[in-house]
């Protein structure tokens, strides 16, 4: 039997979506190097010191805003003490022991780790007569040192996630740059915040109320004289909160600065005077301009929110060599990933169909249509959303996925199927339908609450049950797994009993 394919893919990050791609092409065969630019994997849970002078999302004190039962990959269960919303730096231990079990697992041999290399440039070139992706990198050695390095591969995953430059909204930039001007240092996007004291007794403004600006305003409430936040998504704070502090008040969106008074006007028409600082919670834009056209300096993509021409969020359509894993937010980001990661290797090892003429240019004319159609509809979706799986859009998606990843041609090189794909089933439905009332009821629990024993949803007054009942015939066929159960379960499952129980945990699939 042979140990490789012989084909070098390269994967660009060694975050959560980095390492689930890594993990599904090694079980094809492939000889795979992972680039990444910190000390070690973990992506932005990885803050270790020594990591290098990128800016980092993930703050002093952050915890998940999603349970890790949304957070979990299908054969890598949690330690069973894990808080079920732990914090950043135990998710970035999770993340690194999944790497470890690839650097001591069966394809080892087949896995090369780049740390402290940063990828400068990527583009189409001729190799040895034949078509390679050619990849620049500079690898850190000693202390500021810098070794270029050039590689070819046959195969590219950019797996860098969604925090590549932080975001101002257009209709915020103007105000922003002039409170910036007269209040040097007093406005911040997310991404610099650090630690709440350094806000104490300020009245501060938050802007943006999804995941990060829900979280920084919690960790304000208890050192800020008041704290501001504001949405402009109407319903936004409601859904969101709890803004039921007594110092957090929840506002519209913003009509003007004034950056004279220290004022912020809202679209309500109402207005908060002496705000001391602002915090910009507005999210990122993705930026792949190192990825450039075969000749010259021109880049392939701009930097912003939509990525254009990626089928289903992965494949670029004019080369399906170059794929993304990890780009879809507001998504059940782990099982999004291993998802794309399952269909990015069957595809480069042609064991599963790809689209390609006239019919894949028909899907993305329609696919278009449809997000135009979203903007105007009830949802509203926004121009910044375009990779955004909002209003459960991942479920599908990875259902989907899942049916086109099991639509094999042919066996491995080592004789079996490859790395199990994940399914989304109905765990999954109700740890989301019941996420905010167990994270609501985890943080009543104040500073204590890491200490605690709150590891489950029915440790925090939950009710979701593993495993549940559905799709047996299809799960005894494809030895999938539900990552849901055993979070909720763990003793259960180390028995024979545990496995046939988590086989049966399916719905909604359909291989047709």
């Amino acid at each position: 039997m042979p140990s490789n394919n012989g084909k070098r893919v390269a994967v660009i990050g060694a975050g959560a979506a980095g390492l689930a791609a890594a993990k599904y092409l090694l079980a094809e065969g492939f000889l795979v190097t992972i680039f990444e630019r910190k000390a070690g994997p973990g992506g932005v849970w990885n803050t270790a010191p020594g990591n290098g002078p990128y800016l980092n999302p993930v703050y002093e004190g952050l915890e998940t805003n999603v349970p890790r039962t949304l957070m979990t990959l299908s054969d890598h269960p949690w330690p069973q003490n894990a808080s079920l919303f732990p914090r950043s730096e135990v998710v970035g231990e999770y993340l690194q022991g999944y790497a470890a079990t690839m650097q001591q697992g069966p394809y080892s041999a087949n896995l090369t780790m780049r740390p402290y290399t940063e990828v400068t440039e990527v583009r189409k070139s001729r190799h040895h007569m034949t078509d390679y992706w050619k990849v620049e990198a500079l690898q850190r050695t000693i202390g500021s040192e810098k070794t270029e390095t050039v590689d070819y591969f046959l195969g590219v995953v950019v797996a860098l996630g969604n925090y590549h430059e932080p975001y101002v909204p257009e209709a915020y930039m103007a105000g922003a740059m002039e409170w910036l001007e007269h209040r040097p240092g007093t406005l911040i996007h997310s991404v610099e915040f650090c630690k709440p004291e350094a806000f104490r007794d300020q009245k501060v403004l938050v802007v943006g109320n999804n995941a990060s600006g829900f979280d920084v305003s919690f960790q304000l409430k208890d050192v800020a004289e008041e704290v501001l936040v504001s949405s402009r998504r109407s319903g936004r704070n409601g859904k969101q909160g709890p803004l039921n502090a007594p110092n957090l008040v929840g506002k519209p969106g913003i009509r003007s600065f004034n950056s004279f008074e220290g004022s912020v006007t809202f679209t309500d028409g109402t207005k908060s005077k002496n705000v001391d600082r602002i915090i910009l919670c507005t999210g990122y834009i993705h930026d792949f301009s190192f990825i450039k056209k075969r000749t010259g300096d021109e880049k392939i993509f701009e930097k912003g929110h939509k990525i254009p021409n990626l089928y289903e969020h992965i494949f670029w359509m004019p080369d399906q060599t170059l794929a993304f894993v990890g780009l879809p937010d507001k998504s059940a980001a782990f099982t999004v990933a291993e998802a794309q990661s399952a269909v990015v290797a069957r595809a480069f090892a042609q064991r599963i169909p790809t689209w390609a003429g006239p019919g894949l240019e028909r899907w993305q004319r329609d696919a278009d249509a449809r997000w135009e159609q979203s903007m105007s509809g009830p949802d509203r979706f926004t121009a910044e959303e375009y990779h955004s799986f909002r209003l459960t859009k991942d479920k599908d998606y990875v259902n989907r996925l899942l049916g086109w990843s099991m639509n094999m041609t042919h066996r491995t090189i080592f004789g079996g199927d490859g790395q199990p794909p994940p399914f989304w089933c109905d765990c999954l439905d109700q740890a989301r339908a019941e996420s905010g009332t167990v994270r609501d009821a985890f943080k009543d629990h104040g500073e204590q609450r890491h200490e605690l024993s709150l590891t489950t949803h029915k440790s925090l007054g939950g009710s979701l049950q593993g495993p549940c009942e559905k799709g047996m015939e299809m799960m005894y066929k494809t030895g999938l797994r539900c990552r849901s159960c055993f979070v909720e379960e763990p003793d259960t499952f180390g028995s024979i009993f545990g496995a046939y129980c988590r086989s049966r945990c399916f719905a909604g699939f359909s291989s047709s």
